[in-house]
């Protein structure tokens, strides 16, 4: 059963609140599935597991903010695990819940309001536009960016090197991101901003930039490429 039967379920706020309370809020609700195994059996992670997705997102956050650029990409991988456990974690919470709050606030995740059998309302994100980059910049750098959205939007940019993304990208209703195995280079970056900033590249090679838009209710389809030269 799908959360978006019942107004009532987890929010998935988690996804576009600021980035600074992820850690605390992942250990809030590891604590509360695992810390109940009768009213919440065989959740999608063991503690082992949950453990270490949150050591490798706050010690990679951690030098990232410390260090720059340089260490986004691991960052970036983290980030996208530990969300990713969360929507799993939410979704088996909700179909314990069924819409009852108090099994909600006893998984550490928060209630919507509503009532049940009301849908959610929130708007899946539309396709991005005005994708582009700054003509001036650095040497070996790309500064992406395209139009703003709604102010709750994640924004998800991903620039291959040499070379399009090959067919058979999908992206479901979470916002999570599956590029089949490929040989061109791919990097990514995800945050509330829609300017992107991608350092280290290679000079004289065309870089193709596409962005996807993430809220509430899920992600949006893959922007057109844009096409540009590393100078």
């Amino acid at each position: 059963m799908s959360y978006n039967e019942f107004l009532i379920h987890c929010s998935r706020a988690y996804r576009t609140d600021p980035v600074a309370g992820l850690a605390e809020f992942f250990l809030l609700v590891q604590a509360g599935i695992l810390g109940s195994p009768t009213l919440f059996p065989d959740p999608p992670a063991t503690k082992a597991e949950s453990d270490a997705i949150y050591t490798a997102f706050v010690s990679t956050r951690a030098t990232y903010v410390a260090g720059g650029t340089a260490q986004e990409p691991a960052y970036n991988t983290a980030h996208v695990n530990i969300i990713a456990l969360l929507d799993k974690e939410a979704n088996f919470v909700d179909d314990i819940a069924k819409g009852n709050v108090q099994t909600i606030i006893s998984s550490g995740f928060k209630p919507t309001n509503g009532t049940m059998l009301q849908k959610n309302t929130t708007n899946f994100p539309s396709q991005p536009t005005g994708v582009g980059f700054v003509a001036d910049t650095p040497t070996g750098e790309i500064h992406a960016f395209c139009d703003v959205q709604d102010k709750n939007t994640t924004y998800l940019c991903i620039i291959t090197e040499g070379g399009p993304l090959t067919a058979g990208i999908t992206i479901n209703k979470l916002g999570q991101v599956k590029i089949p195995p490929c040989l061109i280079t791919i990097y990514q970056s995800i945050s509330h901003q829609r300017q992107k900033e991608f350092t280290g590249l290679t000079v004289g090679v065309n870089y193709f930039i596409y962005f996807i838009t993430i809220n509430t209710a899920g992600a949006s389809p893959i922007s057109l490429p844009t096409i540009v030269l590393c100078r």
